[in-house]
């Protein structure tokens, strides 16, 4: 139902030609659906940038920490990587479900990463990450042994998620946690069996560590091939 506020009235056009003095004029509905046709654009962009950027420091992240546990990188990943084991490779879409990082960490046995930048109000998400990958597939006639990690920024402080992710021997580990990647190791040398020396190393230990090998890893093999990198900015750093 229309309504008028008091005698105050507004004309609102735009000139297809600038200068000429013809205006054309937009009524009340017309202009809504302009300001929401302007306001989903905004959030379409806000939305794209967001996922455009959490693209890419998933890469960034998940690349070092892989590194940083004595993992090497392949592109293409073919049967003798999964034959011997000790490399990984980001955003694998060969399942039916895309994953941000697999490792081969030992013959035939993979392990699938799922990284996101999801706080305590997202607990849906977190769960949903948890049914994405089967604990068994199959690769070229073999048989391939998998365990999910979920890799998320904070967990609500509910059982929930934890419960879900028991149920579907999923392991789930926070960003936010001090060295979580000292627990994300331990979590691998439980579930899989995985060894590597930042299991055994005290906070002081994990922090020179860190520090000295951080600075050896070639952060641009990480991005895909989409991601444009300035030449200027290469030389800078």
């Amino acid at each position: 139902m229309a309504r008028k506020q008091g005698d105050i009235k507004m004309t609102l056009g735009y000139c297809k030609d600038i200068g000429s003095g013809n205006v054309v004029e937009l009524s009340w509905r017309e202009i809504l659906h302009l300001a929401m046709a302007i306001g989903s654009q905004t959030l379409a962009i806000r939305g794209s940038e967001k996922s455009m950027y959490g693209k890419l420091f998933e890469r960034l992240i998940l690349g070092a920490v892989f590194t940083l546990l004595g993992f090497k990188q392949v592109e293409t990943p073919d049967k003798k990587h999964y034959e011997t084991g000790g490399f990984f490779w980001l955003s694998d879409t060969s399942q039916e479900r895309e994953s941000d990082g697999t490792v081969v960490y030992a013959p035939w046995n993979i392990a699938r990463f799922d990284i996101g930048f999801i706080g305590r109000g997202n607990s849906e998400i977190t769960k949903d990450k948890l049914t994405r990958f089967a604990n068994q597939e199959k690769y070229e006639g073999q048989t391939l042994y998998s365990k999910t990690f979920i890799i998320v920024d904070k967990l609500p402080n509910t059982n929930k998620t934890a419960e879900s992710a028991k149920r579907g021997n999923a392991e789930v580990v926070q960003m936010s946690m001090s060295f979580w990647i000292l627990e994300l190791a331990k979590r691998m040398k439980k579930t899989l069996n995985f060894v590597h020396p930042i299991q055994e190393m005290n906070e002081s230990q994990i922090c020179d560590y860190l520090t000295t090998e951080i600075d050896k890893i070639d952060f641009y093999s990480f991005l895909s091939k989409n991601t444009v990198v300035e030449e200027d900015q290469r030389e800078q750093e």
